[in-house]
């Protein structure tokens, strides 16, 4: 009598092992497509604004962004040479009061000095007719840290490697949270 029992119950054990495996493999599918998704959407966001900076990058084409994407702290212009160094200074539009602009200055450069190999692969790109959005590692003035996206444009006849610096929370909570 225990023998089929316990066949029968093994049987079922296996089925629902199975049945977990099926479970866990789809789940895994549905959360790399979700993943993907909103990837795809954050940076559809963000080449929609570099390419209005790309095209215009006039003082009212920034306003216009910050105003459009109060998730943007900060876009910077820095002049590249034609191997993909910083050549002269960096110009830097706020999206509120430049209390800090020296500071902020300061760590974009440190920044973008140790990404020699970036820079170049950028203008890399652009020769061969691409604008590349390129994620920067985060930039950190005092305690916090904030988002970067980077990409090349052409301001006043020199490549610049245009920087738009974000709150990443609040990137999150105003555009990808309502998404989800």
């Amino acid at each position: 009598v225990l023998l089929p029992v316990a066949i029968y119950v093994i049987s079922e054990i296996s089925k629902v092992s199975e049945n977990e495996k099926q479970l866990r493999k789809l789940y895994e599918q549905q959360l790399s497509s979700f993943i993907f998704s909103v990837n795809l959407y954050s940076e559809d966001l963000m080449s929609s604004i570099s390419f209005r900076l790309a095209n215009q990058p006039t003082p009212e084409t920034i306003e216009q962004a910050f105003a459009e994407n109060l998730y943007l702290l900060a876009i910077s212009f820095s002049p590249l040479d034609s191997t993909g160094h910083l050549s002269d200074s960096t110009s830097l539009t706020f999206h509120y009061e430049e209390e800090n602009k020296a500071k902020w200055i300061a760590n974009i450069r440190e920044l973008l000095n140790s990404q020699d190999s970036l820079l170049s692969n950028l203008i890399k790109y652009q020769k061969a007719g691409f604008r590349k959005l390129q994620p920067l590692p985060d930039l950190q003035v005092d305690d916090e840290r904030f988002g970067q996206i980077g990409f090349l444009v052409e301001k006043d006849q020199k490549v610049q490697l245009c920087l738009l610096t974000f709150d990443t929370e609040q990137f999150i909570r105003q555009t990808l949270q309502p998404k989800m």
